[in-house]
């Protein structure tokens, strides 16, 4: 009995063991499900970072802000380069062709050959796609297909007298150049914003301003340069670097495009990729820039006439009628924006002050997301630590189990070697008993005789 009471102590020792490593298992998974949503999350953030450099980066191409200009420019030549985003060029020439030469007669205000800095009076001298072709063999229909073809390339024979912005100029840091002094916006390929300078530095000393553009380091172009060959080249002395000068309008251009993907990821609340009707007029209420990039009023009422407002530009907006706007619909309106204020709508300038909030603003997803990855190594860490526990914990039981079935093994031979030894008494018992029996008939027979 006291063997049996001991067995089922431990059985029930055994089954709180085994409820313990269950409850220890369900809490294991229960961290490992919010360590993978905080990893998603994680994820999420990363790729709305993406998102938003990646299309700052598309409309840069569309501003000629990236690639466009010269990449290694001589004395007197300009070249420009249209990313097949880029739609009207926004000149036009005086001169015949063939035979030429075709000068620049106009240029549109806001156009994408105004912001890239191509001045009335420059000659056309070849244009093309990958392979430039001279303008004065060109007959005048295969000069009009090349204009249609995107991308496109440019190159224009300056006036005489006249200094464009995008003019370039080179720097060389020495072996006694520690620091460049200066923050890029962003990372190749392609040119680089200078996002800001360090008073007294190497760059501040050399003449390179906030807002210049970064095209070239040594012999390598930055738009088919790597991260990581840009991040060698950094540390590489003696090092020659090539910077471009830009337009104003393109400076202020590039701040406020990386703020678009932002700006639309706020407004897209049900984050389905697109934008409605509410979720804009509801929007307008929060944000009064995105109200006066658009050209709207905050508050959106139907007898004050600024429903009507509304209606025609999100109308016109709108270009495939599915009364929602996806992101690049929602670009294109802000820069039709800004054009029209170029033309006469003119609203603060508040480039800088937009770098600032943008840089502070990768900055914090930044932190969240080193934060987020933190977080993620510790859950990994505890979470490793509770499954080597709650692996140990299964090993006793398994332990106890096999020292329960081996005790209950041992009874069970105890208890047949007791049923035996019962049985052998009990036999010799009745061995005794016949021969005593048999010794009292014989003591009968005995006292008869």
């Amino acid at each position: 009995e006291e063997e049996e009471a001991r067995r089922r102590k431990e059985e029930e020792e055994a089954e709180l063991a085994r409820q313990k490593a269950e409850e220890e298992e369900a809490r294991r998974q229960k961290e490992e499900e919010e360590a993978e949503l905080a990893r998603q999350k994680a994820e999420e953030e990363e790729e709305s970072l993406r998102q938003a450099e990646e299309a700052a980066r598309k409309l840069e191409e569309e501003l000629g802000a990236g690639d466009g200009g010269t990449e290694e420019e001589e004395d007197g030549i300009q070249e420009i380069f249209a990313g097949e985003h880029i739609g009207s060029l926004g000149f036009t020439f005086s001169g015949t062709l063939p035979g030429g030469p075709l000068k620049v007669k106009t240029v549109a205000d806001g156009s994408f050959c105004d912001l890239m800095g191509v001045e009335l009076g420059s000659t056309l001298i070849q244009a093309g796609r990958d392979d430039l072709q001279n303008i004065d063999d060109l007959s005048k229909e295969q000069f009009r297909e090349i204009l249609k073809g995107r991308p496109l390339r440019l190159r224009f024979l300056e006036a005489e007298g006249v200094r464009r912005p995008g003019r370039t100029f080179s720097v060389r840091a020495t072996a006694s150049v520690e620091k460049l002094g200066m923050a890029f916006q962003g990372w190749p390929p392609g040119a680089l914003f200078i996002k800001t300078i360090a008073k007294g530095g190497f760059a501040d000393v050399s003449g390179v301003k906030e807002g210049y553009l970064l095209v070239q380091a040594d012999a390598e172009k930055l738009e088919s340069m790597s991260q990581e060959s840009f991040k060698a080249y950094l540390r590489k002395r003696p090092l020659h670097l090539r910077f471009r000068v830009p337009r104003a309008e393109v400076v202020q251009a590039q701040a406020e495009a990386l703020d678009l993907r932002g700006i639309f990821n706020r407004v897209d609340k049900n984050t389905n990729g697109e934008i409605d009707v509410r979720e804009l007029i509801l929007a307008l209420r929060r944000e009064p820039e995105l109200a006066a990039a658009l050209g709207l009023d905050q508050s959106i009422r139907q007898e004050d006439g600024t429903r009507e407002r509304f209606e025609e530009v999100f109308q016109g907006t709108d270009r495939d009628g599915s009364r929602t706007l996806t992101f690049e619909e929602f670009s294109k309106a802000v820069l039709q924006s800004r054009v029209e204020d170029k033309n006469g709508h003119k609203k603060e300038d508040a480039a800088h002050r937009k770098v600032e909030e943008e840089d502070a603003r990768r900055q914090q997803e930044e932190k969240t997301a080193e934060e987020a990855s933190s977080k993620e190594e510790e859950e990994e860490t505890r979470r490793q630590r509770e499954e080597k526990k709650a692996e140990d914990a299964r090993k006793a039981a398994a332990e106890e189990e096999s020292r329960r079935h081996k005790e209950e093994k041992e009874a069970e031979e105890a208890r047949k070697k007791a049923e035996e030894e019962e049985s052998r008494r009990q036999k010799e018992e009745k061995e005794a008993e016949e021969a005593r029996k048999k010794a009292e008939e014989e003591e009968a027979q005995r006292q008869k005789e």
